[in-house]
Parts: structure tokens; C-alpha cells; sequence
């Protein structure tokens, strides 16, 4: 089947990213607005390359290089494909971006952590400074993911994530190392720019909260094949304990003078392995 030939034609004066106002920023003194926002819209398509070899320079990488602008197709239709056609048009928005960004991960906190002074600093500004990315759209993990080094929850509330009592006043509520340097580092991301959007998502649930009481539900082999174990979901009955937990967590980073904007209640819900919280 022929490949169809894209020709793009913009009409649009300008594009704006994270233009929709008013849904709060996470904090901190740094710069805002610049690349992107409604004083500093983009008129040209842009491309950056990160850690991409260059072939013939062995031995080095661009590094937030830019590079040149996407380019859809450049030929003719002589080969029998056929013709589309791509119309953007600003004057006939049919929606706003709210921004881009990244996720904040415990694998990245570990490794910007590990980083010397200088060249975290030069990683912040080429991620969040005007004249770098200015990335206004951050998510972070709430408790463990699968990019931390293990497994944890807020209040597991036991010897390990899979092992604890249901802790009904979550008294035993606490960020821990790991939660504690993710605040921080966000903490420190708002030095760099102020007004980021800022998200968090759970991977799960303390076990103790679930159907099943496990954080992770382990997989189980049958003759069709590996399932995870099932009822890995939200127990009802510990509904208030679920919303104290968001609560406490939203608190807890405010403590560290980070505001959090938006909450999703699970990451992935839609997930056909099942082993994470609410589905």
C-alpha cells in the first residue's frame, strides 16, 4: 500500500504552550513565562537533540543541541502515493496546551542527586531555564513506581511494602528518605522557574488499603498463562483513609515549599496487569 505524501501549510501566526491560566504553580523564585507562553508565543517549529551520538564526531554527543526544523516530506507524489494535507490555523484554536514537561522519578532524583554542584545546576537550566527547555509541565511519582530501586508507599506501616497493618489514622504517615529528596528536588526545580504545573500520580496505594492487602499483587502461573493476583483494587472501606492519605501528602510537600496543582488518583488505571490501586 503507498505511503501517503504530508504537506504541511500553516496559516498560524503563532502557537502557544502552557497558555491556559490560572491552574496553579507549584512555587519557588525563579524566572517565569519565556518560550512558549502567551508574551512569548512560538512562530517557527523547533527541534533539540539530547544524547544523540554524532557520527562524525566520535566521542561526543549533542547535548540540547538544536538542530533542524521537522520536516514532514520533501519530494514529489510522482510514485503513486497519495496527497494529505495538514492545515494548522490559529486563528480557529480548538484547544489550549497547558505545557510540556517531564515526570520526576526516584531514579532521577537519585541520579541529579549524585551529580556535582556545577553540573546539576547546568542540567536545571538547560531543563527549566528560559534559555533552555523552560519546561513548564512536570509529573511526579507519589510513593515508588517502577523506576524507583524498591518499593514503597507514604504509610506502608510494616517491615516492607507488602507486609503491613492497616494503620487507620495513618499515624505512621511519613514521606521517608525517599519521598523527602523528591520534595526537595522539586523544591529546588522552582529556583529555575516558578510557575510549572506541577502533578503527582500514585502507583499504588498502601497494600494495606487494597482488597488483597499487597502493594504489588505477585503473579500467579496458570496453564494460560502469567495473571497478576486479583482484588489488587481500593478496599471502599478505607475510602476516608485514601483521601487522608492525598491530603497528608499534599501537606507534607508543602512543607518543603512545594505546592502540588493536580492529582491523578492512579497511574495507568486502564492497566491490564491489575497490581496498582483503585482500577
Amino acid at each position: 500500500m503507498p505511503l501517503p505524501v504530508f504537506l504541511l501549510i500553516t496559516v498560524a501566526t503563532s502557537a502557544y504552550a502552557q497558555s491556559v491560566k490560572g491552574l496553579g504553580v507549584s512555587g519557588g523564585n525563579g524566572s517565569r513565562g519565556g518560550i512558549g507562553d502567551g508574551a512569548h508565543p512560538v512562530r517557527h517549529a523547533q527541534a533539540f537533540i539530547t544524547d544523540a551520538l554524532i557520527p562524525t564526531a566520535p566521542n561526543t554527543t549533542r547535548q540540547l543541541a538544536r538542530g533542524p526544523a521537522p520536516v514532514l516530506f520533501h519530494g514529489n507524489a510522482s510514485a503513486g502515493c497519495g496527497n494529505r494535507m495538514v492545515v494548522v490555523d490559529s486563528n480557529k484554536p480548538q484547544q489550549e496546551m497547558v505545557g510540556f514537561g517531564h515526570a520526576w522519578t526516584d531514579s532521577t532524583v537519585d541520579v541529579f542527586d549524585s551529580l556535582e554542584p556545577a553540573v546539576l545546576d547546568q542540567v536545571m537550566q538547560d531543563l527549566f531555564g528560559q534559555s533552555g527547555n523552560n519546561m513548564g509541565f512536570m509529573r511526579h511519582t507519589i510513593g515508588s513506581s517502577d523506576l524507583s530501586g524498591h518499593q514503597y508507599s507514604y504509610d506502608d506501616n510494616g517491615p516492607g511494602f507488602n507486609l503491613g497493618e492497616p494503620d487507620p489514622g495513618l499515624a505512621n504517615f511519613g514521606l521517608g528518605q525517599d519521598g523527602t529528596a523528591m520534595a526537595r528536588m522539586i523544591a529546588r526545580m522552582g529556583q529555575y522557574k516558578g510557575d510549572v504545573f506541577l502533578f503527582g500520580s500514585p502507583w499504588s496505594l498502601p497494600g494495606w488499603m487494597k482488597n488483597n492487602d499487597l502493594f504489588i499483587a505477585p503473579v500467579i502461573e496458570t496453564l494460560g498463562g502469567q495473571y497478576p493476583l486479583l482484588n489488587n483494587s481500593l478496599n471502599i472501606k478505607y475510602i476516608p483513609q485514601a483521601v487522608e492519605y492525598f491530603t497528608k501528602y499534599i501537606d507534607a510537600f508543602l512543607g518543603y515549599g512545594v505546592t502540588i496543582n493536580g492529582l491523578t488518583l492512579q497511574n495507568e488505571p486502564l492497566n491490564y496487569q491489575g497490581r496498582f490501586s483503585p482500577e
